[in-house]
């Protein structure tokens, strides 16, 4: 929230200042999709938030850094001015000044477009991840029958069959996942009704990945971390997805109040013993079983001590 825009009474025009680091790509752009605070006084932090269509020319528009990621190189610094070092973006809003329908969407609505886009963007992550995953695995059923020690294949060394048994239940959980959350975003056409779901693929689509890679660098040796091979490049991506669009700490805290919906305790109603204990149980069939199992000619008895709960039956 530390980006403003503030509205000019007398032309109407906007003037954005703050910056925003990350805006991946931005020194390719031709135009800047900027989130700005408009609405400060607004009760919901969700509302706070407008989106405005900023040109890359306005002179209020300056990249201070453009930053890298993972094992890439920032150049020799003689690319032409503003296209040095990485591609995300460090961008300076000083004094940027818009006019009145620049601002994308209404008032206030900055987060629900920014969730719109970001909650198909995570399924993308996972979909990006199987591919990565594949490929890992698919170069390591290739390496452990070319590489030989001690006489025999790496395919032959129970360890190495763990790691390969491993990478492919990983990568087959995160594919089931990511296809169940893709059709389930198909069949609602609401992403509010997916947030469960699109969390969980972005959590697990970090940690499969990096643990994938891990192994495949594993079973390739030295080779493996070196640049001739994608795989260091592969575990680093594994990392950064658990950073990018919102870190796996906040997607877990997703997963687990969406889990938590429509749950209550049962201490008011049974105590310190869960409804599910099996005393509680034998007391829930004693009284739903009893009556009708009377009716049939059978005596259904409890006796409840110390011991607990015991059931037996008797013929009447």
């Amino acid at each position: 929230f530390s980006t403003r825009a503030l509205q000019a009474p007398a032309t109407g025009e906007w003037v954005i200042d703050g910056e925003k680091i990350w805006s991946s790509n931005g020194k390719y752009a031709s135009f800047y999709l900027v989130s700005a605070v408009t609405e400060a006084s607004a009760e919901a932090a969700h509302r706070k938030m407008s989106i405005f269509i900023v040109d890359a020319s306005n002179p209020g528009v300056k990249i201070v850094k453009n930053l890298g990621v993972g094992l890439g190189s920032p150049g020799n610094g003689r690319a032409p001015a503003g296209t040095n070092g990485g591609s995300h973006a460090h961008v300076r809003y000083q004094d940027c000044r818009v006019p009145a329908d620049a601002l994308l969407g209404e008032r206030g609505g900055g987060f629900v477009i920014q969730q719109t886009r970001l909650s198909g963007g995570r399924i993308h992550y996972g979909m990006r991840a199987v591919g990565q995953c594949k490929k890992a695995l698919d170069m390591c059923l290739v390496r452990v029958n070319s590489r030989w020690t001690k006489g025999e294949p790496l395919a032959a060394k129970q360890l190495v069959q763990n790691m390969l048994a491993e990478a492919w239940t990983e990568v087959e959980q995160l594919k089931l996942l990511v296809l169940r959350t893709a059709y389930k975003i198909d069949k609602y056409n609401d992403y509010r009704k997916v947030r469960l779901d699109i969390s969980a693929c972005k959590v697990l689509c970090s940690q499969v990945q990096a643990s994938i890679a891990k192994k495949a660098i594993q079973i390739h040796g030295g080779i493996g971390a070196s640049w001739d091979l994608p795989l260091a490049d592969m575990l680093i991506g594994g990392l950064i997805l658990g950073i990018a669009d919102g870190p796996s700490e906040v997607h877990v805290q997703v997963v687990a109040k969406q889990l938590l919906r429509g749950y209550s305790g049962t201490r008011e109603t049974h105590g310190d013993f869960p409804e599910y204990s099996k005393d509680n149980l034998k007391r829930e069939a004693f009284e739903k079983y009893a009556p009708s199992l009377r009716r049939a000619g059978i005596g259904m008895n409890k006796l409840e001590n110390e011991g607990g709960v015991y059931l037996s039956w008797s013929k009447l």
